[in-house]
């Protein structure tokens, strides 16, 4: 639609179904560990926030409070199943983690802007990116201590981080040589490696249980999305 709705579909993209069907804006879907459930974000009831409802479309209710909530996160471990997102307070954007029945709301980062929350496989930990130190650092913060070191601080943008499987390393998106690139680094920010090289910016990483990593890069003209092995 004009306003926004979102599609499930198969691998192929073939077949694809809308499943909201709104007159709001519904935007930036993320799975439920057992795939029977979508999180998102829409502003049908006024200010953008944290909904949730079946993959087929049904159930839909919110579960965020009151304010501006964006970029749902949902872990991937079924026995932690929360979702992280980021609300808009203050001036600032904090991260937050909520149960999917919309209990147990929980503010992890103190000011400032932060985005991108990510989880890692395990659902102990949760990347992100903080512009507190006015540009984009990639952290990572456990969520049983509080703690949370640097993964990435390079020259120019760090972003977009995305867990590998084996919950050991992160895709990011890195500005040091020169535009948007995808690279790997270890959790504790060691052994930074390039993943590839091109004249376009490549953004948006993802990485599948099989190793492989889907992301969105303009080389051939315009955004598509391609893979490749890591």
């Amino acid at each position: 639609s004009a306003n926004g709705d979102i599609y499930v579909s198969g691998p192929s993209g073939k077949g694809a179904v809308n499943i909201t069907r709104s007159n709001a804006i519904d935007v930036s879907p993320t799975w439920s560990p057992d795939g029977g459930r979508i999180a998102f974000v829409s502003d049908r009831g006024g200010n953008p926030g944290i909904y949730i409802m079946n993959s087929n479309g049904s159930g839909v209710r919110r579960i965020s409070g009151g304010g501006y909530a964006t970029d749902p996160s949902w872990s991937t471990n079924p026995r932690v199943n929360k979702i992280a997102f980021v609300k808009l307070e203050g001036g600032g954007a904090n991260i937050y983690t909520v149960n999917p029945d919309g209990s147990g709301e929980k503010r992890l980062t103190a000011g400032g802007r932060n985005e991108n929350p990510a989880w890692s496989p395990d659902g102990t930990r949760l990347a992100y990116v903080s512009f507190e130190s006015k540009k984009p650092v990639v952290y990572v913060h456990s969520l049983a201590t509080g703690q949370r070191n640097v993964a990435a601080n390079f020259k120019g943008s760090n972003s977009a981080p995305a867990w590998a499987p084996d919950g050991r390393r992160l895709a990011v998106v890195l500005t040091k040589d020169g535009q948007s690139q995808l690279y790997s680094v270890n959790a504790d920010g060691s052994g930074v490696q390039r993943l590839a090289s091109s004249a376009g910016i490549d953004t948006e990483p993802s990485w599948s249980i099989d190793g492989m990593i889907y992301f969105t890069s303009d080389r051939g003209g315009s955004p598509q999305i391609y893979r490749m092995s890591a």
